[in-house]
């Protein structure tokens, strides 16, 4: 998928190299990290609970806890 050959990798390579490639491509289109966004951590509460409500989550195969989702804002927002 995405041109990325996986047939050789194991689940978490795979899963690395997909990440990559999210990221190169935000670079390359300039899409800004939330770092450099308006972006503001003390909204991640919000945010999250916003999320735990969203009609999508209920199609996930884990239902994650809101400190989870909590969690994926923050480490998105730390990300280098």
């Amino acid at each position: 998928a995405l041109g990325i050959p996986t047939d050789a990798m194991t689940i978490d390579q795979a899963a690395d190299a997909t990440i990559k490639w999210i990221v190169d491509i935000s670079k390359r289109i300039n899409i800004p990290a939330l770092k450099d966004s308006k972006f503001d951590p003390k909204d991640v509460p919000t945010l999250a609970a916003n999320a735990m409500h969203d009609a999508c989550m209920a199609a996930n195969a884990i239902q994650p806890a809101v400190e989870d989702v909590e969690a994926t804002f923050m480490a998105a927002y730390n990300a280098e």
